[in-house]
């Protein structure tokens, strides 16, 4: 499955509105058998609802994201509505996330991302440009990072 589609869109630790991480792993140490274990908790620099455990998010009636996004699956906007601003922010979560997550991303990047994101009107036909354009960059440009272990959430 593509990297894009895994690591950011199915990924219930990532906003897909706004590509950003909401959870992270950290390490509760290492037990006597010498196994480490970790847990996950909320990135609360980017979330604003309360850390687990409480009550889910939808029945809490709070935001999972404070770019406003309800749910990780949730999306307030289309390919209409990206404009100079939020294109440069969708880009910068998103290869902030994939290192995050353990990716190299280089410029590459960000470059095919550009070009694949038309510059004017984006047309009712051309619905997911935007998900096809950060899917073709991260295949093409982004590759796992030898140098960094990965720091996943738990789905």
């Amino acid at each position: 499955m593509p990297i894009f589609q895994t690591e950011i869109l199915s990924a219930s630790d990532v906003c897909s509105n706004c590509f950003a991480r909401q959870r992270r792993e950290v390490s509760a140490g290492v037990d006597d058998w010498g196994d480490e274990h970790t847990y996950s908790e909320r990135v609360r620099w980017q979330t604003s609802v309360e850390d687990v455990p409480g009550p889910v998010v939808h029945e809490a009636g709070t935001l999972f994201c404070d770019c406003g996004a309800p749910g990780a699956y949730d999306r307030y906007w289309d390919a209409r509505d990206v404009d100079a601003d939020r294109r440069k922010a969708l880009i910068l979560t998103a290869a902030d996330t994939l290192r995050a997550k353990g990716f190299r991303v280089p410029r590459r990047f960000v470059e095919i991302v550009v070009d694949e994101l038309p510059t004017d009107a984006f047309g009712p036909h051309q619905k997911n440009v935007v998900n096809e354009a950060f899917a073709s960059a991260a295949e093409e440009a982004v590759y796992p990072d030898p140098d960094t272990p990965p720091a996943r959430a738990s789905p």
